[in-house]
């Protein structure tokens, strides 16, 4: 008996397993007669089958991109080393905690070049995806998808937004390897979670400055992405790759409507 899984709109249906033998998150469908569960239960899946010592046919490898070519225009530092070193050991999964300024877009383009394997990079502003696509046309010298912002073109790097993400990724999730997410403080929106279920992406990488939420759901990130694999504050990086700095804080009085608005 073999294992045969498909990627259907964002979601992957298993065909020849038995309920005890798959990870928790799959169900039986009877519309399919087969189980179902989230996309991004790939991993696991794929680990079931090997734990288990069960032949598996899956409708989805990658295969690493021979000819994606990194110009690299500088040598990283030694903390952007350590964060993608950490980011490896840890399974290829996980969020860097970088302070602003201190290279985190690098980071990342080291690590698209590492994977050299389609790759998604989702961003919250339109203005940020400008950005992503300058350096990443520059960096690996060929084109660079864009979803959103009327754009809708697919490549094997493709930079898009949280919003179009949300919209698109039960659609495309069998198409990238490896998704990074800018900003990924934004990902614990309820919304953005539920699209970031939909891929099947093995390889995933958040960066941010700022991870944790007045909310709490930060916690929430390691399921989907996987731990924290390496944070360095400001206060470390300041004087010697960074601007020294002074914290002065201002405060001010609020009226009770303003209180109010602040609350909301």
């Amino acid at each position: 008996m073999s294992w045969n899984f498909r990627f259907h709109d964002g979601t992957l249906v298993v065909e020849g397993a038995s309920s005890e033998d798959l990870p928790s998150g799959f169900v039986f469908d009877s519309r399919v007669q087969a189980h179902r569960g989230a996309a991004f239960l790939y991993p696991k899946l794929v680990y079931s089958a090997l734990e288990r010592k069960i032949p598996y046919n899956d409708a989805k490898r990658w295969n690493k991109c021979p000819d994606l070519l990194h110009r690299a225009q500088k040598e990283p530092r030694d903390y952007q080393r350590e964060a993608i070193g950490a980011w490896c050991e840890a399974g290829y999964r996980g969020t860097v905690v970088l302070p602003t300024g201190s290279g985190k877009s690098f980071v990342a383009e080291l690590i698209v070049a590492l994977m050299s394997r389609p790759t998604l990079v989702v961003a919250p502003t339109l203005d940020l995806v400008g950005q992503w696509y300058d350096v990443l046309r520059v960096a690996f010298n060929e084109e660079i998808g864009i979803v959103g912002g009327g754009h809708h073109q697919l490549e094997r790097i493709t930079v898009t937004t949280y919003d179009s993400a949300h919209i698109h990724l039960p659609r495309y999730g069998d198409r990238f390897a490896l998704l990074i997410f800018d900003e990924v403080h934004h990902l614990p929106a309820p919304a953005y979670l539920e699209a970031c279920k939909a891929s099947m992406a093995p390889f995933r990488l958040g960066l941010t400055a700022t991870l944790e939420r007045e909310d709490g759901r930060e916690r929430l990130l390691e399921e989907y992405l996987g731990p924290v694999v390496y944070r360095q504050d400001i206060g470390m990086l300041s004087g010697e790759f960074l601007s020294e700095y002074e914290t002065i804080r201002i405060l001010i009085d609020l009226s009770e409507s303003e209180k109010n608005i602040y609350k909301e």
